[in-house]
């Protein structure tokens, strides 16, 4: 098909970061199911997981000033290499603990592997091929670590269920966890192949500031919007249906999938409407969905309609992914990738740590409200983004 051609074409070091990023997919799709029912299993309760989430979340933000100076010294490939080998261990002392302070000290480890992983990946991804591939080296990423994440989710149930009448619980799950430190361990091999590295001279003051701070307000604005709903999508499934978690799993684990396939089209959308109005345009229409959500849910098939609306919503906002990426990194050269990456990274995450416990306050008091809140911050993203990149991009010209 004409929307497959060219990624035959792409380089062995694109087709080997893909590799690591399914491997990474499955590892992170094992464990991320699995872990709220691995410490609800050693006596402990949902409180304390948030209170783990939340030290994960603050040590990624903390970690994501140091990325690019980390990156500076050895070199990007090196720096996805660290934080994976962190991520691995981090999942190995996870399966290993049984008290809150290790707990702790795990879950703030893995927060800082993330730091590391996601904006040296992208960096090299950036670095991997030309602007005319760009975009489908992104693109066959994204896919194989989406489709990794579909197969370690549905392989994590599976093991747990499958191993508890040997290892009772929480020795199954413990299993499970473990099993996902291993194949990130393995997944070490690919990022210190030979390949295009990054690896900056020294950090500076960015040459091409212009350019940075205009995608770093609607990272913002999306972080902050996101902190509101997104957390708390399996429970408006489970407070307005009564739906069981199998059910639940189900909706999500089919967006996913979709999102995997669609993604290596992107390209070929990409091309037909141009990077800034596919990248503006995918908000908008994923958000007029996403506020409809709650019109839909108070029909006599409310559930399978908001269960659509779920999936067409998930499946805009993301797939977009590898072309927004593509078209963010081409603004700038290949020193100021990494910060550029990390900085993004930064804003989005800080926004939405500031905002998420609100959406939990606004949920007890309305289902309904925290779409509407968040639709408004994607409108805002959505419009700003269009408008301060389109000046940007003609004054390039």
């Amino acid at each position: 098909m004409r929307a497959f051609r060219g990624y035959a074409r792409l380089s062995r070091a694109s087709r080997s970061l893909a590799l690591y990023y399914l491997l990474y997919g499955i590892s992170s799709g094992l464990s991320g199911f699995i872990t709220i029912f691995y410490i609800i299993s050693l006596g402990f309760n949902e409180v304390l997981y948030g209170a783990l989430s939340s030290a994960g979340g603050f040590s990624y933000v903390a970690f994501l000033i140091a990325s690019p100076y980390i990156s500076r010294r050895i070199g990007a490939r090196r720096a996805l290499a660290l934080g994976t080998g962190i991520y691995s261990a981090s999942s190995a002392a996870i399966a290993a603990s049984a008290s809150a302070p290790a707990l702790f000290v795990a879950f703030a480890a893995s927060g800082a592997s993330g730091a590391l992983i996601y904006p040296s990946f992208s960096s090299l991804v950036s670095v991997s091929e030309d602007r005319s591939l760009l975009t489908k080296s992104y693109s066959l990423s994204g896919f194989s670590n989406q489709m990794g994440a579909f197969a370690g989710t549905a392989l994590s149930g599976y093991l747990a269920d499958s191993l508890k009448a040997l290892l009772g619980q929480p020795g199954s799950y413990r299993a499970v966890i473990a099993v996902a430190s291993a194949v990130a361990a393995a997944s070490i091999v690919e990022p210190l192949r030979k390949g295009p590295d990054i690896k900056p001279k020294e950090i500076r003051a960015m040459a091409s500031f212009r350019a940075m701070w205009r995608p770093l307000v609607a990272a913002g604005l999306i972080g902050a919007g996101a902190g509101f709903l997104i957390p708390y999508f399996q429970l408006q499934f489970r407070y307005r249906f009564n739906a069981p978690a199998q059910q639940i799993s189900l909706v999500f684990s089919i967006a996913n999938l979709a999102i995997a396939i669609i993604m290596l089209f992107m390209p070929a959308v990409e091309q037909a409407l141009g990077s800034l109005n596919s990248i503006a345009g995918s908000w908008a229409v994923a958000t007029l969905f996403m506020i409809a959500m709650p019109l839909v849910a108070a029909s006599s098939v409310g559930f399978y309609l908001f269960s659509g609306f779920y999936i067409i919503r998930t499946v805009i906002m993301n797939a977009i992914g590898p072309v927004q990426s593509s078209f963010e990194m081409s603004l700038f050269n290949d020193q100021d990738r990494p910060l550029f990456s990390s900085v993004e990274n930064f804003v989005w995450n800080a926004a939405n740590s500031a905002t998420v416990v609100f959406g939990g306050i606004m949920m007890q008091e309305s289902l309904n409200m925290p779409f509407y809140v968040c639709g408004a911050f994607y409108f805002t993203a959505s419009a700003l983004y269009y408008a301060l990149m389109k000046d940007y991009v003609k004054a390039r010209r």
